[in-house]
């Protein structure tokens, strides 16, 4: 992952300059495709190397405090040009959600792999429902969006390495959630999945004990 960080950055700066120096609308229709695998490729590199840095066996970094609600803020704003596009709207309920003695550069790769994952798969004109709950001495977040039916079966298989729905062309590499099963794992947490409501939709829950 490393060594093809460089030549894709590469390949995506002579894409664009192509594309703007190009006056043929079907050249630069071809071009905006191939940029747009690279940029796949680009993102499948991340997701690549985060995970090859979350070693299980390396002594987890615990000393900052982590604001849920903030993070999740930030992330959606991020993300605002994908909800516009898709028409969603999202509801949002992490008031005083503060994670302590956590890495927290990590847990916001994991809130931003939830967020993503959440809006990229998400049915046009639909919600999105982001919440985090305090109970028990454990602080449970939730990402709950309406998506294209999957049986149970498949559910559990959403926490595999490159596992992807079949059957669903949204880009990724099915690296997300690992990586987001990764994380919560070194924090001392679980991941889970449950169905929205009425067997639709998808809920995903992560557990830290706080």
């Amino acid at each position: 992952a490393h060594e093809l960080q460089t030549p894709l950055a590469a390949m995506k700066t002579e894409l664009q300059n192509s594309r703007h120096l190009s006056a043929d609308p079907a050249l630069t229709e071809t071009l905006t495709r191939l940029e747009r695998r690279v940029n796949r490729s680009v993102y499948s590199v991340k997701q690549l190397l985060t995970l090859a840095r979350l070693d299980p066996e390396a002594p987890l970094k615990r000393d900052d405090n982590a604001n849920l609600e903030h993070i999740v803020y930030d992330e959606l704003a991020a993300c605002g040009d994908d909800l516009l596009r898709n028409n969603l709207s999202t509801e949002v309920q992490c008031e005083s959600a503060v994670l302590p003695r956590c890495n927290r550069e990590l847990v916001v790769i994991l809130v931003r792999n939830l967020v993503e994952n959440a809006i990229k798969y998400a049915l046009p004109d639909s919600e999105i429902e982001i919440r985090a709950r305090s109970a028990g001495g454990t602080l449970a977040l939730r990402v709950a969006n309406d998506c294209a039916p999957m049986s149970p079966a498949t559910m559990q298989q959403l926490r595999d390495s490159f596992f992807r729905v079949p059957g669903n062309d949204a880009t990724g590499v099915g690296l997300g959630l690992a990586i987001v099963d990764r994380i919560a794992s070194l924090h001392g947490g679980t991941l889970d999945f449950q169905y929205r409501e009425d067997q639709q939709g998808l809920a995903v829950t992560v557990t830290f004990a706080a």
